[in-house]
């Protein structure tokens, strides 16, 4: 049961860890842009 726990908590943690710092990493390192046209509708 012990680890039944651990692994309920741990994926939750996980969740929240890849949802708040995927969205760090997309705003601040990668400057993501939503405005900005993608290379297929420029070059089409």
């Amino acid at each position: 049961m012990q680890a039944l726990v651990l692994v309920v908590i741990l994926s939750c943690v996980f969740v929240l860890a890849y949802r708040f710092y995927s969205a760090f990493i997309a705003a601040k390192v990668l400057s993501l842009d939503p405005k900005r046209p993608t290379p297929s509708t420029i070059l089409n």
